[in-house]
């Protein structure tokens, strides 16, 4: 009798782990929340606490405390001009009535310089920001549906620099996408997940963030996905 064994469960060599960068499972019940692939451990401004979250525990934002998980600028998480990248996890609001920020490269005002791209809901309508020029413009492109309260979304947004378009994601539905020849604007803006210097702070739960300097293919989407239940790093 002869087996025949899949190499890829066994080596690591899933291709959810080329080009990953950085991986934040968000599982510690507060404090600094670990980098699960390279250095980028986060740090915890203001108390962020944790529940339960799509696998395992989530960070818990309270918006009203202006929290955020942060570190500074890094060229692991800056994404120069004309780089292709992704960045996915998982997002659950208390409320769609205000702005709130889910991922950003940037730091406080509303203009190009500041904001190296940035995944927010506006009134609960995810919308990706980025700086398109060295100057203070910058340009955005909105999902297009309000999300509800208390329910879990699988998120994926980022830039293709050979197809030259930002894209965005939600739920592994079909992405939208507009043109750019650019990408983002490299800077020096922080990384943060769940706010930036007291704008627009997050109120709920986010978990299993992941970034990849690349563009997933949809069936590596689709496998993050996991129709609905989310999976975790090492993949």
């Amino acid at each position: 009798m002869s087996f025949i064994i899949n190499p890829y469960r066994f080596s690591g060599l899933n291709s959810l782990n080329t080009s990953l960068i950085a991986y934040w499972k968000l599982n510690e019940a507060s404090g600094t929340r670990f980098d699960s692939v390279g250095s980028n451990d986060l740090a915890d401004r203001n108390t962020v606490t944790s529940a339960a979250g799509k696998v395992g525990n989530a960070a818990e934002f309270v918006a009203a405390n202006v929290e955020d998980l942060n570190i500074a600028d890094n060229a692991d998480l800056s994404m120069g001009d004309n780089v292709s990248y992704t960045i996915a996890g998982w997002f659950r609001i208390t409320s769609t009535a205000v702005t709130q920020q889910i991922i950003t490269k940037r730091t406080g005002g509303n203009d190009g310089t500041l904001k190296e791209y940035m995944l927010r809901l506006d009134n609960g309508d995810p919308t990706l920001y980025w700086a398109n020029s060295v100057d203070t413009s910058f340009d955005k492109l909105s999902w297009g549906v309000t999300l509800s309260t208390a329910t879990w979304y699988f998120f994926v947004f980022g830039y293709d620099a050979t197809a030259d378009q930002f894209f965005v994601n939600i739920n592994n539905a079909t992405a939208v996408t507009k043109a750019d020849s650019i990408g983002s604007w490299n800077q020096l803006n922080p990384f943060q997940i769940g706010g930036a210097n007291d704008d627009a702070n997050f109120d709920g739960l986010i978990d299993e963030v992941g970034v990849w300097k690349r563009v997933l293919t949809s069936g590596e989407q689709t496998e993050l996905y996991n129709s609905g239940n989310g999976i975790t790093h090492p993949f």
